[in-house]
């Protein structure tokens, strides 16, 4: 690939909205592949609270180390789900991922994922991630790179979503327990490296879809159908000039 200087680049608003990242959005398993920073969390009594304590997953956590002890891939399968241009699809990744989801469709009541089986789950994971993989190394490609100030506010409008969430609420326990996971607090959220490299990776995703709706009218971006069209064109293209190898086993 050709090298290109990054250029600063800010989505439009329509491109994307971020509420709770790393509990709807999967951007966690993106931070997982940077480096990680301990940081010590301000006193936070929260962190005590019995629906604080049910909502704690160890599939929040920022680091690579614990998620590779809490997550052991079942017998057989390998450590390596899968490779995207050389991008390591971890097994413990895919499983904390697996686990976030099945939590996430419990406390939602979801029916979505039911009659799927376990192994139908990864698959479906293991597709996602490569899909996240080959988009966010075109917008590498590209240059598609948000500014650091637009990253920072957009972790910074998620604590505010936060901080109006009524108290107690499921949104707010599940949030407050992933900055009781990684031992953050609300003053350092928007400061700690791993949260902005999630963020960013998510900005430069969806600045790479947003790629593909250039010249279509008001009405067209309003089509949802119309976009995910033009997202599964684009990533059968990507995919085409991708070296991609899935070793979890086909059923």
């Amino acid at each position: 690939m050709e090298n290109q200087s990054p250029k600063h680049f800010v989505p439009p608003l329509f491109a994307f909205v971020i509420l709770v990242p790393v509990l709807l959005g999967g951007v966690l398993l993106m931070m997982s592949r940077t480096a990680t920073t301990v940081r010590t969390m301000a006193s936070n009594s929260t962190c005590s609270l019995p629906s604080v304590k049910a909502a704690m997953n160890p599939a929040l956590s920022l680091d690579p180390a614990s998620r590779m002890k809490d997550f052991l891939v079942p017998a057989g399968k390998p450590s390596k789900y899968a490779t995207v241009n050389g991008q390591v699809i971890w097994g413990y990744d895919v499983e904390a991922r697996l686990n976030q989801r099945l939590a996430l469709d419990k406390v939602n009541s979801s029916q979505i994922d039911s009659g799927k089986s376990m192994d139908q789950l990864r698959r479906d994971i293991i597709n996602s991630m490569i899909d996240d993989d080959l988009l966010l190394q075109d917008a590498v490609h590209l240059g598609l790179v948000p500014a650091p100030a637009s990253v920072e506010a957009q972790a910074q409008q998620q604590i505010k979503t936060f901080e109006t969430m009524p108290t107690g609420s499921s949104a707010w326990a599940q949030f407050d327990a992933y900055l009781c996971e990684n031992n953050l607090s609300i003053s350092n959220y928007s400061m700690d490296p791993r949260v902005l490299s999630g963020y960013s990776n998510a900005m430069m995703i969806a600045a790479d879809k947003n790629q593909q709706f250039a010249g279509l009218t008001n009405q067209q971006l309003h089509d949802p159908s119309l976009l995910q069209a033009r997202i599964y064109t684009h990533l059968q293209a990507l995919q085409t000039k991708a070296v991609i190898v899935i070793f979890y086993p086909s059923p």
